[in-house]
């Protein structure tokens, strides 16, 4: 995998691995960037030589955490509200926002205190399929958590896919 902050710009495609449940790739060309796999109740994601873990807890307020690799403590967490959008807290104290551009849009991203986009997904879906096309923004370029963003930002979008799918006949 390549550093991930010289992919600025580059198209980022998240789709799913053909016959692999619940397992998904980016990729730039031919090239795998990163990959989110999960099954029942573990999730985990890779990206840029990085590895964590993602669990979600509560139901009136849900929120993901993320937990990096070899780690039980909790790296930041997720909390979405009712809309969609939502707030990602780091341990540190750092915080960045989980955004909609726009009321009836496709496209996703995390945005900085000053509401400068960093990482944005827009949406490609298909026929019983649900993809993405990720792109880092030049704010994001060298920041150390550009590539849980990646992973984290496309995790949710699975899970809001799921979310929307008709259960039963």
């Amino acid at each position: 995998m390549s550093k991930f902050g010289d992919l600025v710009g580059k198209e980022l495609v998240w789709a799913a691995v053909k016959g692999q449940k619940n397992h998904y790739e980016m990729r730039s060309g031919s090239t795998l960037l990163g990959t989110l796999i999960w099954d029942k109740s573990e999730v985990r994601g890779e990206c840029d030589g990085k590895r964590w873990r993602f669990s979600r807890e509560g139901f009136f307020r849900p929120r993901l955490l993320i937990h990096e690799d070899g780690s039980n403590e909790t790296f930041a967490s997720l909390e979405v509200g009712a809309i969609g959008s939502g707030r990602l807290a780091f341990a540190d104290g750092r915080n960045f926002s989980w955004v909609q551009r726009g009321l009836f849009s496709s496209t996703w991203g995390f945005v900085d205190e000053n509401k400068t986009p960093l990482l944005s997904f827009k949406l490609t879906s298909g026929l019983l399929t649900t993809g993405a096309t990720a792109t880092l923004e030049d704010k994001a370029a060298n920041l150390p958590d550009a590539p849980m963003l990646a992973v984290l930002g496309w995790f949710v979008l699975v899970l809001y896919a799921e979310d929307a799918a008709p259960t039963g006949l």
